[in-house]
């Protein structure tokens, strides 16, 4: 290694091509030959079966930082709690459904937590930065790291579920020996990867860590010289890494940083792709960029994997308009608030009692009118963003069928976004505020703004989160308006109207929840098969809550599906509101419901 060394600092120094080639082969040799004895050392010994992962990159940790509280430590690299849930109101821990925060019944409620518990690593020194090799300097064993990772487990118990964050590379800034390999055969240099995610992999996994979330993938390419090129680095490094996450988590995996072309096109196993930059708490400017990014990333991401609109924390100053993006994300849901520290109130319009969240059934991205538009910087335009609940059936139209059957097309959830005042500035590399403060903007929110209802003729009922509105719209092309102050938000659940004789039918979903039509499982409406009755609308609704939708004429009835009894209604005449109460439903056994006229 120390020869190794020498070479790589012999390479920085000479302005001679031929040489610096030189002496980068003579170090990939010397490289080889150490990997080369401690495969033999590793057959050797009884166990471990596998050589220490510190032994093939730079790592050290300070064992001193392991019983730190946790809120004070300061990480690089390090394994993440995230799934360190307080315990909810019985005691018992709390669940987490889609990779959500657990739903907040009680000033400890269960959230899923984001926090780098103990660093893996000490002080690393960069050698000759165009080639950026780090070298091993102390290496500590794979039973160290079993400690390390046993202790961290030790201090979050009562989480459901633990992730640990990783730098791609192992280390941060550093650089596996398989990356600086050059003569290596295809066969050797694919085990030389698989054996630097295994070995990391092996002793998390012992320690009762379920899955791993992959930093800095788009270095990667930067790192290919020599060794065939950027994408053929890339392509290898994300087939080991994946390979590796499926035998040892599964499907359990977020790839982060990752939006270079030689990773986007490579990924087979991870779907989870971070769509934006880290979330900055403590920076003003950040927070609508943030939503900017992430909303625009994803036409593109959206085709490729699923979207990760990144972690946010509850008690932030734009909390709630992170929480409105992403409740229409079609991706996680998830909050590195500190243990006890949450606004339970806004947790609660994102996860429902069980624990899971009402995901949109795509990526959420802007409308068509907002393509082109300056949303940051132009002081007129909102950014509005549109998603769909349900199957995106474009044979269905919401007419009644030759059975006098009319079935539900996608419900649409719109948001529109005041994210005026900042802007991206490129010679600081970061956000930036506009020296004037941002003005009130008006959005038009049309239910063809979510192309999944453009097929769709007929009426819209559309349902306004913030200001608990519903207004039924003639048209696709007709408007709701909203105006915004800076930062402000509003989401709009547009549901079709389906029709039967007298009778119309919208179903809007659990209200309380800013994702409302998620919860709307399937439902129908059809003539009634009894002759005391006009028609009947059938209703699955995902879970408990306050249930609205709009119909006309008033209904006659509404019952539960096998219930002896009428389940009590409200009905607002002049609206048309239809306002009932479910009770007990869940995931596993949803709610069922019969309305008749």
């Amino acid at each position: 290694a120390l020869e190794a060394r020498e070479c790589v600092d012999a390479a920085a120094a000479t302005g001679d091509a031929s040489a610096r080639g030189e002496a980068i082969r003579k170090a990939s040799r010397s490289l080889l030959g150490l990997c080369s004895r401690l495969e033999a050392q590793r057959d050797a010994w009884a166990a471990p079966p596998t050589p220490s992962f510190a032994s093939l990159v730079e790592s050290e940790y300070d064992d001193s930082l392991v019983s730190t509280p946790l809120p004070s430590i300061r990480c690089g690299a390090g394994v993440h709690a995230c799934g360190a849930l307080s315990k909810g109101p019985t005691g018992t821990p709390v669940a987490l459904g889609e990779a959500a925060a657990a739903s907040p019944g009680a000033k400890d409620a269960g959230v899923l937590h984001s926090r780098r518990a103990a660093t893996l690593r000490g002080p690393m020194r960069q050698r000759s930065p165009g080639i950026g090799d780090v070298l091993p300097r102390r290496a500590s064993s794979a039973a160290e790291w079993a400690v390390l990772a046993t202790r961290v487990q030790a201090r979050t118990r009562g989480a459901a579920v633990r992730w640990a964050w990783r730098e791609v590379r192992a280390a941060w800034r550093g650089r596996a020996v398989a990356v600086v390999e050059l003569h290596a055969s295809e066969r050797k240099y694919e085990r030389r990867l698989s054996l630097l995610h295994s070995s990391f992999y092996a002793p998390l996994a012992a320690a009762g860590v379920d899955g791993v979330k992959v930093d800095v993938q788009s270095g990667l390419a930067s790192l290919g010289g020599g060794v065939g090129g950027g994408p053929s680095l890339a392509a290898r490094y994300v087939g080991a890494l994946e390979a590796s996450v499926a035998t040892t988590f599964g499907p359990h995996l977020i790839h982060c940083m990752c939006h270079s072309t030689e990773n986007l096109y490579r990924y087979t196993h991870g779907s989870l792709l971070r769509a934006s930059d880290d979330f900055y708490p403590s920076r003003p400017a950040s927070h609508t960029m943030h939503i900017v990014n992430v909303g625009y990333n994803s036409l593109l991401l959206g085709e490729l994997g699923v979207p990760d609109w990144d972690m946010f924390t509850s008690l932030n100053e734009a909390a709630s308009l992170h929480a409105a993006a992403r409740a229409i994300s079609g991706g996680p849901v998830y909050v590195s608030d500190a243990p006890g520290q949450h606004d339970v109130a806004l947790l609660r319009k994102l996860v429902l009692p069980d624990g899971a969240t009402l995901r949109a059934a795509a990526a959420g991205r802007p409308t068509r009118d907002c393509l082109f538009a300056d949303v940051t910087s132009d002081g007129v335009s909102a950014l509005k963003l549109w998603n769909y609940n349900g199957n995106h059936n474009g044979e269905c139209n919401g007419e009644c069928n030759g059975a006098g059957t009319a079935r539900l097309p996608p419900n649409a959830v719109v948001g529109a976004f005041n994210v005026q005042g900042a802007r991206w500035d490129f010679e600081t590399h970061g956000p930036v505020a506009a020296a004037q403060p941002p003005q009130p903007v008006s959005a038009l929110v049309r239910p063809h703004d979510a192309d999944c209802l453009r097929p769709h003729g007929g009426r819209f009922a559309v349902w306004s989160h913030l200001g608990s509105r519903l207004e039924v719209l003639p048209s696709g092309s007709a408007a709701a308006q909203v105006t915004l102050q800076h930062r402000e938000w509003e989401v709009l659940t547009i549901a079709p109207v389906l029709a039967q004789g007298r009778v119309e039918w919208a179903p809007l979903g659990l209200v309380e929840m800013i994702n409302a039509g998620g919860a709307v499982v399937a439902t129908t409406l059809t003539r009634a098969p009894a002759d005391d009755h006009d028609a009947e609308a059938r209703l699955t609704s995902r879970a408990a809550g306050r249930f609205l939708a709009y119909c006309t004429p008033r209904p006659a009835s509404v019952w539960r599906e096998g219930g002896e009894l009428g389940l009590p209604f409200s009905y607002d005449d002049a609206t048309g509101l239809l306002a009932m109460q479910i009770d007990e439903a869940t995931a596993s056994k949803p709610a069922e419901l019969l309305v008749h006229w």
